[in-house]
């Protein structure tokens, strides 16, 4: 799904502060 795909984006956003 596309929820899945935002998701992962600030899960790698949050990862990467």
């Amino acid at each position: 799904e596309e929820a899945a795909h935002g998701a992962m984006q600030v899960y790698k956003k949050e990862k990467s502060i």
